[in-house]
């Protein structure tokens, strides 16, 4: 009995040591001076399209991350760099001088699939924002409606998604798997029946 619990215990590991982890976009690596116009960045796999953004070497959570003080058409695209889904889990804006409307819109194919929208009324050190879509999109487009005096944005969590069709070494894992049980199960009931 030990033996089968090890077994499916090992077989059960295996499957999810490849599974996608989380990615975060914290701009760890933009080297821009303070105030510089950002258009495009890319980390961990993942690339951001920027619009009326500026790298901001003074303020983040941690520094860097990106600003703006554009009271509108400031937008950030989020894509995974060569294509796949993804899954946005959360990221961390701050305001100054006033408040802040967040848009975020979900695209897979180029068609939407959900859309979401946080408003922060006054202004605010860096909170942690959560999405509650978190349906798998090829394509993330933040709009930004600013009222204060200037916003920043950071450490934006996306998480790959793992492809519906399984990879041949998950397969070869599974076709293992089931082969072994079915080989302790049928062992199992060849002892029962000498033993009786």
């Amino acid at each position: 009995m030990f033996k089968l619990k090890l077994f499916a215990a090992s077989i059960f590991l295996v499957a999810f040591i490849n599974q996608a982890s989380a990615a975060v976009i914290d701009f760890a690596t933009l080297a821009s001076p303070n105030g510089t116009p950002v258009y495009s960045y890319s980390e961990n796999g993942f690339s951001v399209t920027a619009t009326n953004f500026n790298a901001a070497q003074r303020n983040g959570s941690p520094v860097p991350s990106l600003y703006s003080s554009f009271g509108s058409f400031v937008t950030l695209t989020v894509t995974q760099i060569g294509g796949g889904l993804f899954e946005l889990s959360s990221f961390d804006v701050a305001t100054f001088g006033g408040g802040l409307g967040v848009w975020i819109v979900g695209y897979k194919g180029g068609g939407q699939l959900y859309g979401e929208g946080h408003s922060f009324p006054g202004a605010s050190d860096f909170a942690t924002v959560t999405v509650s879509n978190t349906r798998a999109v090829d394509q993330v487009v933040f709009s930004f409606s600013l009222a204060g005096s200037s916003m920043n944005i950071d450490n934006i969590v996306v998480d790959p998604t793992v492809s519906a069709v399984p990879e041949t070494s998950t397969w070869v894992m599974m076709i293992f798997g089931f082969a072994g049980v079915g080989f302790l199960t049928s062992r199992r009931r060849n002892q029962a029946l000498h033993a009786a």
